[in-house]
């Protein structure tokens, strides 16, 4: 009778702990999440929803998302290689975020993950670049646009492939560009 109150004392602390650590883990996954940046630009759906007229609104909270969550880290480390997200400001206007690879502690290559720049063509204008990294499969989806008073244009949507070496290669692109609009990526240097 004793042996029995042991083993069921024993099942059920280690049935308590399992939960516990497991709930743990889950919450600690969902804050690493925002490092990654939005899942939903990977969404083979994304641009029907940003062609619907909630597009202006989808865009502008996914960007509160960033402003509001992304900060310096260390995403992911390995022996070879690693991920390092780096936030440079130029001015309060201007601020991104740059996504780098690492083998063996040095930098083989780097991608704009974040960026807003305001009053880019006029004074209630913001070019932003979004950005969403599958760490597992080691690749990146990013949208790029300007915005202003509810209208926005996309400049373009393309995915990119973090290779074993640190090489950052893009392998799929939809380029939205006009000439007008490139003139003025070109004029206010936002281009990286």
């Amino acid at each position: 009778m004793n042996k029995s109150i042991y083993i069921f004392s024993f099942i059920l602390i280690f049935t308590t702990l399992s939960i516990c650590c497991k709930d743990n883990t889950s919450i600690k996954e969902k804050k690493l999440d925002f490092f990654w940046g939005d899942k939903k630009i990977s969404d083979k759906k994304y641009f029907e929803s940003l062609a619907s007229s909630q597009g202006y609104s989808i865009l502008k909270n996914q960007n509160l998302l960033y402003e509001k969550n992304i900060q310096n880290t260390q995403l992911t480390k390995s022996k070879s290689l690693s991920m390092v997200l780096s936030r440079s400001v130029a001015n309060e206007k201007d601020y991104k975020f740059v996504l780098y690879t690492l083998v063996n502690k040095e930098k083989i290559d780097s991608i704009q993950f974040y960026r807003k720049v305001n009053n880019v063509r006029y004074k209630s204008d913001r070019y932003t670049c979004l950005s969403y990294l599958d760490l597992k499969n080691k690749k990146i989806w990013q949208i790029t646009y300007f915005s202003s008073n509810k209208s926005f244009d996309i400049i373009s949507y393309s995915t990119s492939k973090i290779n074993k070496n640190g090489t950052i290669t893009k392998f799929d692109s939809i380029p939205y560009l006009d000439e007008a609009l490139e003139t003025e990526l070109n004029n206010n240097k936002v281009y990286y």
